[in-house]
């Protein structure tokens, strides 16, 4: 299963940087938009990110045009049919990401590995509308591939031992991957862990007139490399809507999706991609402070920066321990995962419970928990307090 040629169907930020990032290995890529104006679109896109380089100092100009020579963009789904492998990378919305599945099923060869960029929705349900179940698998890169090193790699049901070891190669060999492994299920692994984190820090100044910036010096001073609404604002409110949708579906118990997203993408107010979102306001935007009280105007003083961080660690930890108990992925992985994936501090989750000690997160948990099911504490949290026990000895 050698993987030369590859498709990628979806231009934007995300299929486009993938698009970047096999080109600079040396690989010839296809990239499918919808329309002719989006093909176009993507492209620009993505000789932009060329052009950056070369402005930068990274490339040569010679090494330029030949990294623009290695992409085709297109809005013709034939010009995929040579390709070796097909990564999806549209946008989050289950109906769409199957009719791409069902089409490209027909086009394909029936050895082509058929991958998806989805971070949260089933690979199995994504496979089953196919007829090569067996070759298709989920490649979760974080945005901005070009620089992010860390994919989740998401077997589904009847993904064969073969296609993982053909794409974890291509990703390791080719494009200089750190890897992990996922269950398939709803989120996978770091997103079920982050948006708990970043939907409290929200679900905070949706009930009491606290600082968002100070909120996102609480998150910096821990350790974090940006605080929550940078991060929001960095990789899309919208992003965190819609895989909140999916999440919040297959736990509700588990997870609040803070009103604000949808307020906020009512207004096309998504972050860094339109000009303006919870920190990022380039142009004429009302102040995010102005929204938010005339929004919330009965939010109070109930809960302090400290208690909104507290809470945002406490649910991110637990769902890591969940994540273990549930076997979602190994330990070690749901920590390099968090560390490459979201810039964790601390060599990860676990080793946060670790040092704060595992019947310290239970209290607090337990306390929240009170009037707020969410914050329950996972059966192996209780396991870990109960024998004072540390998940590990040594990294």
């Amino acid at each position: 299963m050698n993987i030369f040629k590859v498709g990628i169907v979806g231009g934007g930020a995300m299929g486009g940087g993938i698009a970047a990032l096999i080109a600079r290995q040396g690989l010839p890529v296809v990239v499918k938009e919808a329309t002719p104006e989006l093909a176009d679109k993507a492209r620009l896109g993505i000789y932009g990110r060329f052009e950056k380089w070369y402005q930068r100092n990274k490339i040569d100009e010679h090494r330029l045009e030949q990294l623009k020579s290695y992409v085709e963009v297109t809005a013709n789904s034939a010009d995929l049919a040579g390709v070796d492998l097909l990564i999806e990378a549209i946008v989050e919305k289950l109906e769409l990401k199957l009719a791409v599945f069902r089409e490209f099923d027909a086009i394909l060869r029936p050895e082509v590995i058929m991958a998806s960029n989805t971070s949260t929705l089933p690979i199995t349900q994504l496979a089953a509308a196919t007829n090569r179940p067996d070759r298709v698998i989920g490649t979760h890169f974080f945005n901005p591939p070009t620089t992010m090193q860390l994919v989740e790699v998401v077997p589904g049901e009847k993904t064969s031992a073969e296609t993982l070891a053909a794409i974890e190669d291509f990703l390791v060999s080719t494009c200089k991957k750190q890897l992990i492994r996922a269950k398939d299920q709803p989120g996978f692994l770091v997103n079920c862990l982050l948006l708990p984190y970043l939907n409290e820090g929200v679900l905070g100044i949706e009930a009491s007139r606290v600082s968002i910036e100070d909120i996102d010096r609480q998150a910096r001073e821990f350790g974090w490399p940006m605080g929550p609404f940078t991060l929001l604002d960095a990789v899309g409110i919208d992003v965190a809507y819609f895989a909140g949708q999916v999440i919040v579906e297959a736990y509700p118990e588990r997870i609040v999706i803070p009103t604000v997203y949808k307020k906020l993408l009512d207004l096309s107010r998504i972050g860094e991609k339109t000009g303006a979102g919870f920190r990022v306001m380039h142009g004429e935007w009302p102040d995010i402070e102005n929204l938010l009280e005339e929004w919330y105007p009965n939010r109070g003083v109930t809960l302090a920066t400290e208690e909104i961080f507290e809470r945002m660690m406490a649910g991110f930890l637990n769902e890591a321990v969940g994540a273990l108990e549930h076997r979602v992925a190994s330990k070690e992985h749901i920590e390099l995962g968090c560390q490459l994936g979201i810039g964790c501090p601390k060599n990860g989750p676990l080793h946060i419970v670790d040092e704060m000690g595992a019947a310290k997160l239970l209290a607090t948990l337990e306390k929240w928990a009170v009037k707020e099911p969410r914050f329950a504490p996972y059966q192996l949290l209780r396991d870990m307090a109960a024998k004072n026990e540390r998940f590990f000895t040594d990294w």
